[in-house]
């Protein structure tokens, strides 16, 4: 008996990729899908073009598409909510609705599941940029706690897609939150694979990851900031309720956030978030800075802005002369 998957994705504004993304969806080899699309009220042909794709199916495959549309925008996290009180299936992939996924994405995924029992199976992707593609091989971890510290310190990628889950580890108290559109990942899923009895591997480089020049690494976006510094309360509130040794952890991670941030702080030139910066910094235990690379070092000793900035300006200079130098 083949267990039904529900493939969630949330579609904002995709026009540009939704085709590509939806057909990856429709050409799996595995059939026994339900697929479920919440458009969170986009501006753009998103939905037209989704539903001309959809109108072009099978009709068993057909079926099992629901399109959901919300009446205002409300967020990701809000259309992630949504596509989990859709879901159906045992298990739950989520993809993203500018990336894409190889045509044996889920049957693979289902193969491992089937001969460990695992509550979740994770697999390598390819990281889409204008920098060029790069693959990320996923660690061979089985056991749960010991991912669980690798993602929280921000060793392994922390995301929802590349993943399957079962539906189950999903309830009311975990869930997305609306509102809280940045940090869903960081918050949800390491606490998802604590719950888990059993993960496995996939070592197969299956999913596709797109990023756009707009996406939160080539920003700063205090908005952003905000809910990762609340995702990271969130997950020291609950790791000292189920699990106290993990708060290390957190900590650990989360001081390697905030060291990118202060960076990004002085290269888009926002004084003000610079210094909230620090004050976050300044807040957490001393032990959690052990980890930081010594190029980051001097960042944590200089407290001026002004300083701050002309070291992030020199560095980038030299990293730009390299790359020159390396291409010629």
């Amino acid at each position: 008996m083949n267990p039904l998957v529900s493939i969630c994705v949330p579609v904002y504004n995709s026009g540009q990729y939704i085709e590509k993304c939806a057909r990856s969806l429709f050409c799996q080899t595995y059939e026994n899908i339900q697929y479920i699309f919440v458009d969170d009220c986009s501006k753009d042909d998103s939905v037209q073009k989704l539903t001309s794709i959809v109108e072009s199916l099978d009709e068993p495959r057909r079926k099992m598409v629901h399109i959901e549309r919300h009446h205002h925008n409300r967020g990701v996290a809000a259309s992630r909510k949504t596509s989990l009180s859709l879901v159906e299936g045992e298990f739950i992939l989520w993809v993203d609705s500018d990336d894409y996924i190889d045509s044996n994405y889920v049957y693979k995924l289902i193969d491992v599941q089937r001969h460990t029992d695992a509550d979740i199976v994770s697999c390598s992707f390819v990281f889409h940029s204008s920098e060029g593609d790069k693959i990320l091989t996923v660690k061979d971890i089985t056991d749960p706690k010991e991912m669980v510290k690798q993602m929280l310190s921000y060793r392994i990628p922390v995301s929802l897609w590349s993943r399957l889950y079962r539906s189950s580890l999903f309830s009311r108290d975990i869930c997305f939150e609306e509102g809280r559109d940045n940090g869903e990942d960081y918050r949800i899923v390491p606490i998802l694979v604590f719950l888990s009895k059993k993960i496995a591997i996939q070592p197969d480089t299956m999913y596709h990851y797109v990023q756009h020049e707009f996406s939160m690494t080539h920003t700063y976006d205090k908005k952003i900031s905000d809910d990762v510094w609340l995702a990271y309360n969130y997950l020291v509130d609950y790791f000292s309720k189920t699990d106290f040794s993990l708060v290390k952890y957190v900590n650990v991670g989360y001081v390697r956030v905030l060291m990118k941030d202060l960076i990004k702080c002085c290269r888009f030139k926002d004084k003000d978030a610079y210094y909230v910066t620090r004050h976050r910094i300044q807040l957490m235990p001393i032990k959690s800075f052990m980890f930081i690379s010594i190029p980051n070092f001097p960042f944590l000793l200089i407290r001026n802005y002004s300083l701050s900035k002309m070291l992030v300006y020199i560095g980038d200079r030299i990293k730009s002369i390299s790359c020159r130098c390396l291409h010629n």
